[in-house]
């Protein structure tokens, strides 16, 4: 229905709030990769425009690379990595796992890799930028307390 007014679509699997845990979406599909694998599938396979992903890690890097790497193959057209796991808020841990993010962009080059989180100022970007070589990167509550972020 609106494939024509916008240029992709975002799925987010990276949402850790406890509406998304009742809702069974956002980070709680993380639970089900068949299910994420389908989603993005389906998307791909039935749109004309590309289909995006946004995951957060999980606590084993490597469970985190195969999730990555089987969205890649269902049709992910760009990934975003948040750098924390879904237990992890922003508020008890400002620390986001760039490393993993890293080892996503070495080994996933095909597609764009953007990393997200941990990052509250332009300077914080450039070193995640610089340290993990993702293609890009996403800011979404740092803005809200600095829209200036990226100036």
């Amino acid at each position: 229905m609106i494939e024509d007014k916008v240029d992709a679509i975002d799925i987010n699997f990276g949402c850790p709030q406890n509406i998304a845990r009742r809702g069974n979406y956002g980070a709680y599909l993380m639970d089900n990769i068949p299910l994420m694998e389908k989603l993005i599938h389906t998307c791909h396979t039935h749109l004309k425009i590309p289909v995006c992903a946004k995951v957060r890690v999980f606590h084993d890097d490597d469970k985190t690379l195969e999730m990555v790497k089987r969205l890649r193959k269902a049709g992910a057209s760009w990934i975003c990595v948040h750098g924390r796991t879904r237990e992890q808020r922003k508020s008890e841990s400002k620390a986001c796992n760039f490393d993993i993010i890293r080892v996503i962009k070495a080994q996933v080059q095909d597609i764009p890799i953007f990393a997200n989180g941990g990052c509250e100022v332009i300077e914080d970007v450039e070193q995640c930028l610089q340290y993990t070589k993702c293609d890009g990167y996403m800011a979404a509550e740092s803005l809200l307390s600095n829209p200036a972020m990226f100036l």
